[in-house]
């Protein structure tokens, strides 16, 4: 089968508020399956097809869908084949980028899961293709639709706190495996296709399914699995998402097949604020594995998905006014996207959102990898006077899986 865009056939008219949105889905490990799942409930979207390099995962994931979507191990090929008007991506990190600019181009919109890619630079590209073509992008960064974060992000931003000049972050994990010799890769399992673009290496099971965020050709650690998360919370909160300096620390455990750290910590200089992400060396509530913490003159407010509590408890903030900064709600990160794609509006978590999150994250861990502190130009995407880190803002794609 021919691998090209297939335009005539993957372009439809834009959906209207009647229409069922065709979607299809790019990665269906458990973020993938659950957002098929997730799909095939909603009235307004149809799941017509899934594509993994994994065939028996794919098979197990066709079999149990209901409508029985189309099933593909090349995401070129659904692309061509498929009357899509958008695809969903969740694969592991290094393939974010490639299919979701194969995807813009060919005319689809796009929801992402995080990071928005696995370097600055791709995810600058990202912002700029979407921009360019019109299209709409929803990255996967969900709590931003959860009803009483958008109430921290309102009563920070209305000034409940009073001025808020530093804001922690945590989250535990992110632990050591012992090696394990090399093997053949499962059966079913492509795993030069699952490599694409990172450099290759022989099949490891500490590599593949499930654990390959622990490797930098693959994610970041936990400061892209869940440091982003927390990062862009504090980012809407206090509505600055350029940072002007960078300093990070951690340990990393030699005995382990893992390559990103076991603890870290980053520091963080935005203009009127500090920003500090811990990994399993700070807890802002003891009871608490993760969240953020915002510092205010009046007092500190702590959020996680789970609820937020004001510190100390006698404060009292009043509720939002007309007056104060206010946030709509919506149903979901999802449901948002699909509403998005019928009004051609932009979601609250659009690419350039996405990006300055993803890659304030990506600064948190090459300041980690040089071992050193850094200046970030937010306007050029570069770093002042260091040309080792700045090679770390990009990476060169193996072929033949360039984009």
């Amino acid at each position: 089968m021919g691998l090209g865009l297939g335009l005539g056939r993957s372009l439809r008219a834009q959906p209207g508020p009647n229409d069922r949105i065709a979607v299809g889905v790019v990665g269906l490990g458990p973020m993938g399956t659950f957002h098929v799942e997730q799909l095939s409930r909603m009235r307004r979207a149809e799941v017509r097809a899934v594509c993994d390099v994994d065939s028996e995962r794919l098979r197990t994931l066709v079999e149990r869908t209901p409508r029985r979507p189309q099933g593909y191990t090349d995401y070129r090929e659904m692309l061509a084949a498929e009357t899509l008007d958008a695809v969903v991506i969740a694969t592991p990190d290094h393939w974010h980028a490639p299919i979701a600019l194969r995807a813009l181009r060919a005319g689809k919109d796009v929801y992402i899961e995080k990071p928005l890619a696995q370097t600055v630079a791709e995810g600058r590209q990202l912002v700029d293709t979407a921009q360019r073509l019109g299209r709409v992008v929803q990255v996967g960064l969900q709590q931003r639709a959860i009803g009483h974060v958008r109430t921290v992000v309102e009563l920070v931003r209305s000034g409940r706190l009073g001025k808020v000049e530093l804001c922690r972050c945590w989250k535990g994990g992110g632990g050591a495996a012992k090696p394990v010799a090399d093997s053949a890769p499962p059966s079913g399992l492509d795993w030069d296709r699952w490599l694409g673009p990172a450099p290759w290496v022989p099949y490891n099971s500490l590599r593949g399914h499930t654990h390959w965020r622990w490797y930098w050709d693959y994610g970041g650690g936990m400061m892209t699995d869940w440091g982003v998360h927390l990062i862009d919370l504090a980012h809407w909160a206090l509505g600055e998402d350029r940072p002007k300096t960078i300093e990070a620390s951690g340990v990393f455990d030699a005995t382990s097949s893992y390559e990103t750290p076991t603890v870290m910590d980053v520091t963080y200089e935005y203009p009127g604020f500090h920003l500090g992400w811990s990994q399993n060396s700070f807890r802002g509530l003891p009871d608490e594995e993760y969240g953020v913490m915002f510092y205010g003159s009046r007092g500190k407010l702590f959020v996680n998905r789970n609820g937020y509590r004001v510190l100390p408890e006698e404060l009292r903030v009043a509720p939002i006014g007309p007056a104060d900064y206010e946030l709509p709600r919506v149903r979901g990160q999802m449901d948002e996207f699909l509403e998005c794609v019928v009004t051609r509006q932009q979601p609250t978590c659009n690419a350039a959102v996405g990006h300055a999150s993803a890659a304030a994250s990506h600064l948190g861990n090459i300041a980690l990898r040089v071992g050193r502190k850094l200046s970030w130009d937010a306007a050029r995407e570069r770093f002042v006077d260091d040309a080792e880190a700045d090679r770390m803002l990009s990476r060169v794609p193996r072929a033949p899986y360039a984009w």
